[in-house]
């Protein structure tokens, strides 16, 4: 009996090697994954290895930061499974360098669009009918250098900064619902993959009973 027997998983940003591993992972103990991912050769081969493994999926292809496309999955996903159980938030964006007293209001906004209203998105898609069901796990996927900076990248520090304490001040609003909300906080250096799906598919399943508000630094820290 697996972790996610019965359950249903969204993961955004599901067509990188790190979120389709999070997602075939947790497809391997039991539940059926919607991928959300903006990349259509990404995706499609994502879906295709879930396909080629027997585990029950949707791809839906678009912006994961599109206000639309957390509505759209966690339709999906009550329409086909008639629930939705964990929401991963694989960091979809790709590397942004530029110190902030250089940087333009563009790109600032292109950052924070992804790195914190994204996940604020998926957050108010799915949190509702968690709480009526009393349960539910959120895990975002965060770059270590929101909790101690980065040199040439901190206008991405400082948004994924703001991602993580997003997902701590989620987590607070929803205390006592049975819907636990964290972090992984992943290094740069970071090389074992398979210690990040782990630690983002605990936090993710039912043994994670009680944490909810933590960040979860993953890679060895620095030095």
């Amino acid at each position: 009996m697996g972790r996610f027997d019965g359950q249903v998983g969204i993961v955004v940003g599901g067509g990188s090697d790190l979120g389709l591993g999070m997602a075939m992972r947790m497809g391997r103990e039991g539940a059926s994954i919607v991928l959300v991912e903006a990349d259509r050769v990404m995706g499609e081969r994502a879906a295709d290895m879930l396909d080629a493994e027997g585990i029950q999926g949707r791809l839906l292809l678009g912006d994961p930061a599109d206000p639309a496309a957390a509505k759209w999955a966690a339709t999906t996903a009550k329409l086909v499974w008639g629930r939705v159980d964990v929401v991963v938030y694989a960091d979809p964006m790709g590397d942004v360098s530029g110190s902030l007293h250089a940087i333009g209001p563009k790109i600032l906004d292109t950052l924070y669009r992804n790195d914190v209203r994204g996940p604020l998105q998926y957050c108010q898609a799915v949190i509702p009918a968690m709480m009526e069901r009393g349960y539910g796990r959120i895990v975002t996927v965060a770059k270590e250098i929101g909790m101690q900076g980065g040199p040439g990248r901190r206008a991405r520090s400082a948004s994924q900064a703001a991602m993580i304490g997003l997902t701590k001040a989620v987590a607070m609003s929803v205390v006592d619902t049975g819907v636990l909300v964290n972090a992984v906080a992943v290094s740069e250096e970071a090389e074992d993959e398979e210690g990040v799906v782990s630690t983002v598919c605990w936090l993710a399943s039912g043994e994670c009973s009680f944490t909810t508000g933590a960040v979860f630094e993953v890679g060895g820290g620095q030095p």
